[in-house]
């Protein structure tokens, strides 16, 4: 009985990382059993460089700035109020790994007339949540292993999967 060959989804495999490492830098790598593990580092410089498509303006209004501190990002801006005013604020978020999936979650809000529980915060943590998965995660083919958040990268560890046999 012929072999069934890996080849497709190593390629497959070898194209995420080629891809993640444009929108990214590639730290480490390194070939498992259960898998390709990899190390992807996004710097502060660009995540305020704007190498994410997030779609924010329903959330922020003009600029607005990420700062890296360890174990969160914290976002700067005018936000906009659920009524359409504007506000100069701020909002910690955390990033993490959950099951193989990336976790994103908006810890603390600091913006007058702003609560962490308005529905407006839950839809610009999709809107983070989304853009952060786009740039490097298949659910078929990579899982997210850890994140960690340092003064200066948020490194990401993946893992490409490999083919069932």
């Amino acid at each position: 009985m012929p072999r069934k060959s890996n080849f497709p989804v190593l390629c497959l495999v070898l194209a995420m990382l080629v891809l993640t490492s444009l929108a990214c830098n590639l730290g480490s790598t390194q070939l498992l059993d259960k898998g390709l593990s990899f190390d992807v580092r996004l710097t502060e410089e660009q995540l305020n460089a704007g190498s994410f498509n997030m779609n924010v303006n329903d959330f922020l209004s003009g600029e607005y700035s990420f700062d890296l501190q360890p174990g969160k990002v914290v976002l700067r801006g005018r936000f906009v109020r659920p009524n359409g005013s504007l506000t100069t604020g701020s909002a910690d978020i955390g990033i993490s790994a959950e099951n193989g999936a990336l976790q994103v979650t908006i810890l603390s809000v600091d913006a007058a007339g702003i609560d962490l529980s308005d529905e407006h915060i839950q839809n610009l943590q999709a809107v983070i949540a989304r853009a952060l998965s786009q740039a490097f995660q298949d659910q078929d083919v990579v899982t997210v292993e850890s994140v960690e958040i340092t003064d200066d990268e948020i490194i990401f560890q993946l893992r490409g999967k490999l083919p069932s046999r």
